[in-house]
């Protein structure tokens, strides 16, 4: 069964500095919990809204700020506190991630902390990700401190992939519309672009062309052909348009022998003619290999 482990973690604001990273990026004030999970089952684990810990022997409570889920190769995150997780057949993290309480901006007025998070890793990367909008000056603090003073608003645009090649998914915090994240004036803050790995499966080609080839040699009742995707109209195709000729008149002949005198025989002789025509079909094939 897969392994399952669960942190509750706080993210560290303090001297945060992106590129290099400063030495901690979080801190873990409890244990990790772990479980044997039977693959398939959907978990649902869930992180209070807040997290007393104790920081330099300081009571504090972190504020919930997502869920990130990843089996190293690509994951997911949600603001939501409920997390709905179907395990798979490999190992598995889930991480609450919480916000420490205070001040966060310059000298600590007002601004956001701006960091990328990969779904993969399951952890914040230090990508230059981020391009503060008309403002050459903020852009480079944004990426290499990783803070954004809130003096006057501000506007971030997300890049659109990081070096795990995940793209862009969305952001955490601020005021999002799609790529672009606004910072309110004297507004404080995290602003966290997530990015995932957006994995597409293509059929395999030569199934549904041969497919194309046969219906439209039907239809048409002529030789095979192949509808190209660029547009255009139908091309020939090599031995299957004899083929679908042939089986096109065989279903034509039986179709109109129904319910005639001697339809069962009449369906032997087109059945038998098709037969012949996927023997040289094959042959044909063959050859051309």
């Amino acid at each position: 069964m897969p392994h399952v482990t669960t942190h509750y973690r706080v993210y560290v604001v303090e001297g945060h500095h992106r590129q290099p990273r400063n030495g901690v990026t979080w801190i873990e004030p409890n244990p990790q919990s772990d479980a044997e999970v039977v693959a398939g089952t959907t978990i649902t684990p869930y992180a209070p809204p807040q997290l007393a810990y104790l920081s330099n022997g300081q009571a504090q409570v972190a504020t919930f700020l997502f869920w990130s889920a990843t089996d190293g190769s690509d994951g997911q995150t949600t603001t939501s506190q409920s997390l709905h997780q179907t395990v798979a057949s490999t190992p598995m993290t889930l991480t609450a991630w919480y916000l420490p309480p205070g001040g966060i901006g310059n000298g600590g007025g007002s601004g956001y902390i701006v960091d990328a998070f990969s779904d993969a890793l399951g952890d914040f990367v230090d990508d230059t990700f981020v391009a503060v909008v008309g403002d050459a000056a903020l852009t480079t603090q944004a990426n290499v401190v990783g803070i954004v003073p809130t003096s006057t608003a501000e506007e971030l645009i997300a890049n659109g992939s990081v070096h795990t090649g995940e793209s862009f998914e969305h952001w955490i915090g601020g005021n999002p519309s799609g790529d672009h994240d606004t910072l309110g004036a004297g507004t404080s803050g995290v602003a966290i672009a997530t990015y995932h790995r957006h994995q597409i499966q293509l059929p395999k080609t030569h199934v549904p062309s041969e497919g194309v080839i046969i219906l439209f040699g039907v239809i048409q009742d002529g030789g095979g052909a192949v509808l190209p995707l660029g547009g255009g109209g139908p091309v020939p195709v090599g031995p299957w348009g004899p083929f679908a000729q042939a089986v096109s008149r065989a279903i034509s002949v039986g179709s109109l022998s129904h319910g005639m005198r001697g339809a069962e025989e009449v369906a032997k002789i087109a059945a038998n003619e098709a037969m012949e025509a996927a023997k040289q079909l094959g042959a044909a094939i063959e050859r051309t290999k």
